[in-house]
């Protein structure tokens, strides 16, 4: 089984997939991950997987969403059929019902290949059940694919209700999970966010709550919303906490000048983009992380809280909320409630015991949820495809 050739194809490939790739290879040593977009090995996993980039990735919107991914269609290079041709995989994991899914299954019919599905998780603009187009194609594409991956239960019912695949085919189970070592594999920011809350926090010879947002600062993501539960915060007399925002993105001055024109600044600090090896300590230093995304098909940014026994206030609209256990390890909310979401930052204010309890139920949730685990689950799924006769 071990001179299986794999081929993954992911339109991407950030970070947090560096881990859970080194600890598969171990398992799949012919494996190769070909991408359109390559940020670089994570520290710590360098050269630990083979990586082919092929081509770049283009898009063109075609519709807009203010709160949502938007409606896009993506070019990749048809290229990646050279390269699958020349290796010859075995069983290719296919991100989504992409361009390259549709040209490997092409390839199938010539090298009867076995394809597996990868759906990272369900939201509205990546399921299009409004487009009678899409549901088609993808309906139709099902009906070759040998097995699907997705992180969730959402995902899942997706994929069964709207797409008509057997179940028994899916296999869910979160697999994009992240590594406490590659997070703490920086400790330069240390220095720094000591000396930023003993700045803030000197004069009152306390420390207060801190609250941590990581992410990119679009409509998306909630932030906007986030600052308006801090406004609403104030008006209640609610100073005695801080938040910090890591991230960037286009909307970030807009917001920073709502943040000082609702004299904001004293609460809310702004520390850009951070380094993925550096993340881990603002994480630790923080007392609860906020994700109030409007739409995520899994989230990251939550799993990586949790694992770092934090607890969390998380929107419904994250795909990675099937983490969040309601009054255990932190609280769910609607994206487009700021004051629910107000609310939840004042209990925590109020009762700062909560958030260590809190986030030692997340610390042991997580453990259940590790790169070797992840990589033993996709091991599974090679096993299971290569036994199995036919697509069902």
């Amino acid at each position: 089984m071990n001179d299986q050739r794999i081929a993954w194809l992911l339109t991407a490939a950030p970070y947090y997939w560096h881990p859970v790739f080194s600890k598969f290879v171990r398992q799949f040593p012919q494996t190769i991950l070909f991408t359109a977009k390559w940020p670089k090995f994570a520290r710590g996993y360098e050269d630990s997987f083979t990586v082919k980039v092929v081509g770049n990735r283009k898009f063109l919107k075609v519709g807009s969403s203010t709160t949502g991914y938007g409606d896009t269609l993506m070019f990749l290079s048809p290229n990646i059929i050279g390269h699958l041709i020349k290796f010859r995989p075995h069983i290719i994991f296919a991100d989504g019902f992409c361009l390259w899914t549709i040209f490997a299954l092409l390839l199938k019919l010539l090298f009867w290949w076995r394809i597996v599905i990868v759906y990272d998780g369900s939201s509205p603009s990546v399921d299009y059940k409004n487009s009678k187009i899409r549901t088609f194609l993808r309906r139709f594409i099902a009906r070759f694919i040998d097995a699907c991956i997705t992180n969730n239960s959402a995902g899942k019912n997706y994929l069964v209700d709207v797409l008509g695949i057997n179940k028994n085919i899916i296999f869910a189970r979160p697999y994009l999970v992240p590594d406490i070592v590659a997070l703490l594999h920086s400790s330069q920011s240390q220095n720094t966010i000591n000396n930023l809350i003993d700045n803030i926090t000197a004069q009152s010879h306390q420390k207060y709550p801190v609250f941590l947002y990581i992410g990119q600062i679009i409509p998306r993501k909630g932030v906007r919303e986030l600052l308006e539960a801090c406004l609403i915060l104030k008006t209640q007399g609610y100073s005695n906490y801080i938040l910090l925002i890591a991230g960037e993105g286009w909307q970030q001055q807009e917001l920073e000048k709502f943040s000082i024109s609702h004299n904001l600044e004293n609460n809310v600090k702004w520390l850009g983009q951070v380094e993925y090896s550096e993340l881990g300590s603002y994480l630790k230093y923080a007392d609860v992380f906020i994700f109030p995304t409007h739409e995520d098909v899994w989230g990251m940014a939550l799993t990586e809280a949790i694992a770092l026994g934090k607890a969390v206030i998380c929107s419904m609209q994250a795909g990675s909320c099937e983490l969040v256990v309601e009054g255990k390890n932190g609280y769910l909310f609607n994206s487009k409630s700021p004051g629910k979401l107000a609310d939840f930052m004042k209990y925590f204010i109020d009762n700062p015991e909560l958030a260590i309890s809190m986030g030692r139920y997340s610390e042991q949730l997580m453990s259940q949820h590790t790169p070797q685990i992840a990589a033993e689950f996709l091991t599974q799924v090679v096993y299971s495809v290569s036994h199995s006769h036919k697509v069902q």
